[in-house]
């Protein structure tokens, strides 16, 4: 059969089904043509590939990677700044031998020195003998003066002596105290002898059979007589080589020097003073004064002193002591700082007392220094007195710790 009898033919076919399908109910309209229509050709070629499509955000970062090997050691720094200058104790101390001056209304000893600022105080102490006899109910008082003026800031530095009975006993004092409002420049520390307030002039002795020592000169007496001419001496042997010539001329000036380095920070005193004027404390047991002290430190000493009159009266075979607390407690470290008082009769002796020593184990921050009066070991509680007719101070200090 040929091509054009193929084509009419299924021209023919596709009427007969066109009327078919026509003539058929609606409802298998969708059936046939899915069974004459089901049927797909070869599949096509590939299309082309489509563009690449935006890019994505970035990732998370990652793991911080293996330390690397260690740098070279980089040059050395700027020279640091030059430290400011610590502090330097100045004093001085001057001393007499034997003098036993009767002097009764006047000053007794003299020390020059030379203040370097006018806006420090003077510390200043006397220890020696000192006595008065020849009298009943008598006193006399020693005190120090600056340029012949008695200390006025905070008050003034001084003892008592009184005795009810003529008695000649020796004692050796220790008068200390601090001053303020003393002038730059040269300065003539006296310690001066006269009446006790209430009181008039009486013999008084300053010095005797010892060595008295002032901080703050060291004078000589006269000098003696000159000696008998001696006798020729033996020749001498050469003499030693000549000393070297003088200094040549001053080179010039180098270049300046790369700064120092930082020094390191100088130390400061710490230290209070409490003052309590004509007192005359009647307390037998207990507390009599109290200096409060911010200590800086848990590892430093506390040096105390307490200056001023105590004394025992009205009894016989009689004790009383005297003693520091810090917080209400006594010393430990090392040991207590106390002083008793013992008569065997019944005077009525006002002593000048220097109570001192030095404390650890003390705690950083505000402490309660007490000085505290009540019985000897052994003893009961008899009439004891504190302060009469002068100045007493409880001095303070914060020190480092002593060398080993």
């Amino acid at each position: 059969m040929d091509r054009k009898n193929l084509q009419q033919m299924f021209a023919l076919t596709y009427l007969l089904f066109f009327q078919v399908v026509i003539g058929a109910d609606n409802g298998h309209k969708i059936e046939l043509l899915k069974k004459f229509c089901s049927t797909q050709g070869p599949a096509g070629r590939d299309g082309l590939p489509g563009r690449d499509g935006a890019p994505g955000r970035d990732g998370l970062p990652g793991r911080d990677g293996a330390p690397g090997p260690k740098g070279e050691v980089g040059p050395p720094g700027p020279s640091g700044v030059k430290g400011d200058a610590g502090t330097q104790r100045r004093w001085k101390q001057c001393f007499w031998n034997h003098i036993n001056s009767d002097t009764d209304n006047g000053r007794v000893l003299e020390c020059p020195f030379t203040k370097a600022s006018p806006n420090t105080y003077l510390r200043v102490v006397y220890m020696g003998n000192i006595r008065v006899t020849g009298c009943t109910n008598c006193c006399m008082r020693w005190f120090f003066t600056f340029n012949d003026s008695e200390c006025r800031a905070p008050a003034a530095i001084d003892a008592v002596l009184y005795q009810n009975i003529n008695v000649n006993f020796h004692r050796s004092a220790n008068i200390e105290g601090y001053c303020a409002g003393v002038g730059k420049g040269l300065v003539r520390v006296g310690l001066h002898v006269g009446q006790c307030r209430g009181f008039g002039i009486f013999n008084a002795y300053t010095g005797w059979n010892s060595e008295l020592l002032k901080k703050f000169c060291s004078t000589q007496g006269p000098a003696g007589r000159d000696g008998l001419p001696g006798r020729d001496g033996a020749p001498g042997r050469d003499g030693l080589p000549g000393r070297d010539g003088a200094p040549g001329p001053k080179g010039e000036v180098g270049p300046p020097g790369p700064p120092g380095v930082k020094g390191d920070a100088g130390t400061q005193r710490r230290w209070k003073q409490c003052f309590w004027n004509h007192i005359n404390s009647e307390t037998d047991n207990g507390r009599v004064l109290e200096c409060p002290f911010t200590k800086a430190s848990p590892n430093t000493y506390l040096r105390v002193v307490y200056m001023g009159n105590i004394r025992v009266t009205g009894c016989t075979n009689c004790c009383m002591r005297w003693f520091f607390t810090f917080n209400d407690i006594e010393c430990r470290a090392p040991a207590a700082i106390d002083a008793v008082l013992y008569q065997n009769i019944n005077v009525n002796f006002h002593r000048s007392a220097n109570i001192e020593g030095y404390c650890a184990g003390v705690g950083k921050g505000l402490v309660r220094v007490g000085l505290h009066v009540g019985q000897c070991r052994g003893f009961g509680i008899f009439n004891a007195y504190t302060g009469w007719n002068s100045v007493s101070r409880i001095i303070i200090e914060e020190f480092e710790p002593p060398v080993a």
